[in-house]
């Protein structure tokens, strides 16, 4: 299971780095998501060396990544309102997916440094927090599937 998650949360950054690769106009805001990049691939690389790839989860690169995540959408959305929506209004589809994925990450980045404390002790209480994350994961996915549904009317609107 470790070798899965692994490599999902590798192939997940890779995505979200090409998802939001160009989308910031504001130079400063460009320098601090190409920083923050580095950083999170150094975590990535020290996983790697320091924890065996099969049987331990790198909850620290996910940690990481998922705070990497919400910053990269807090800074767009900040990049946008310096340039006043504008942009909003034409991307609509964007806004789903940034409120989904925002959800997510928030909610990944607080519940994942837990991973082995909630793993080891299986007491009722600890089953919230993965309940929450699930209704997190399930908001994102219908928010990205209501963006794309948007995206699709907007594209064969403009195509008309």
């Amino acid at each position: 299971m470790n070798i899965f998650y692994n490599i999902n949360v590798s192939l997940e950054f890779l995505f979200l780095v090409f998802f939001f690769k160009g989308r910031f106009h504001n130079k400063n805001l460009n320098k601090l998501y190409i920083y923050s990049i580095f950083v999170a691939i150094t975590v990535g690389i020290y996983s790697y060396i320091q924890f065996d790839f099969k049987t331990k989860f790198f909850t620290e690169w996910l940690t990481t990544n998922n705070l990497m995540y919400t910053m990269w959408i807090l800074l767009l959305v900040y990049d946008y309102y310096e340039r006043d929506l504008h942009d909003f209004k034409h991307e609509k589809s964007l806004l789903y997916y940034l409120i989904g994925l925002f959800l997510y990450t928030s909610c990944t980045g607080l519940i994942f440094p837990l991973w082995e404390y909630l793993m080891t002790n299986r007491d009722p209480y600890f089953i919230s927090p993965w309940i929450i994350h699930d209704l997190f994961n399930i908001a994102m996915y219908i928010l990205i599937a209501y963006g794309l549904i948007v995206e699709f009317k907007t594209s064969k609107k403009t195509n008309a």
